[in-house]
């Protein structure tokens, strides 16, 4: 690969990495990823974007085209254009989400849809459990609650009418994770609050302040749709299918935080129904 990226790209490097299923290496001290290629539709959005936020812009080979046949693959590359490892604050999250366009549903990437992905996952992981001896006790002894606060998550989304108005990061949140388009699905403006308040209570990094913030500035079909955002556990369900899948022995590390932080998770959704004590659909949610 490395004599394709001199010879396509004119670019000379000394080595390609690859960490974390990533493939990546340095030129004149710029980070570039490789990935293989996805459709136009990636580019384009992401030529939209980069008019707003430095995020990592596909760059042109010598044939003036973004792909490049590699054995029987189509790989693209990407330059990073800002520091990936800052530190990601609310005032990003609201700033990505103020890219909203008129005509983003032109962009046929990636769709992201709650009410129909809750379920199929929920359907998944009993399929999975089903399966189990006594295989993984901390998850057969945590499953049912979790499935359980998905449910009424699911609940929660009837009737309620979900904007495909945003664009949505669908691997963990993280700055460097928002700065890459070929993470970027449609979505609504939910989704990525309730990513960064996740993140941020596993982080310890919480603020209820911001919190606060973002349940002002919504409107009720938006926080009934953030919180159910928030009682729908995709966080844990993804440990627990990696875990099986993988047939990880050692996994109690892994699993562990979902079980010790119940009793905190649970104030989240405490703080948010007092906040939105006018909304009957999130009271009548009782157990919380």
């Amino acid at each position: 690969m490395k004599n394709l990226i001199n010879n396509k790209y004119n670019i000379k490097i000394d080595k390609i990495y690859n960490k974390d299923n990533e493939l990546y290496f340095f030129y004149e001290n710029n980070k570039y990823y490789v990935y293989e290629y996805l459709n136009n539709e990636v580019i384009f959005l992401s030529q939209e974007i980069s008019k707003y936020i430095k995020i990592n812009t596909f760059i042109l080979n010598n044939d003036n085209s973004y792909i490049t046949k590699y054995k029987n693959k189509l790989i693209t590359i990407l330059k990073v254009n800002d520091i990936e490892d800052k530190m990601l604050k609310l005032e990003d999250i609201i700033n990505f989400n103020k890219l909203t366009y008129k005509n983003i549903k032109k962009y046929k990437i990636t769709k992201y849809n709650p009410k129909i992905d809750f379920k199929e996952t929920i359907d998944k992981i009993e399929n999975k459990i089903i399966e189990l001896n006594k295989e993984y006790s901390l998850i057969q002894d945590s499953i049912n609650y979790y499935i359980g606060m998905s449910e009424n998550a699911i609940t929660l989304l009837d009737d309620i009418y979900i904007k495909d108005d945003a664009i949505g990061i669908k691997k963990q949140l993280s700055y460097k994770n928002m700065l890459n388009p070929m993470n970027y699905i449609l979505t609504d403006k939910q989704y990525n609050y309730s990513k960064y308040i996740k993140t941020n209570f596993y982080n310890n990094e919480l603020d209820f302040n911001e919190l606060s913030q973002i349940l002002e500035n919504n409107k009720d079909d938006e926080n009934i749709l953030l919180f159910s955002y928030l009682m729908f556990r995709d966080d844990y369900f993804n440990i627990v299918e990696c875990i099986i899948e993988n047939d990880i022995n050692n996994y109690e590390e892994l699993i562990k935080k979902y079980i010790i932080y119940i009793k905190d998770y649970e104030k989240i959704l405490k703080y948010c129904k007092k906040e939105l004590k006018t909304i009957k659909k999130i009271q009548l949610i009782d157990w919380i």
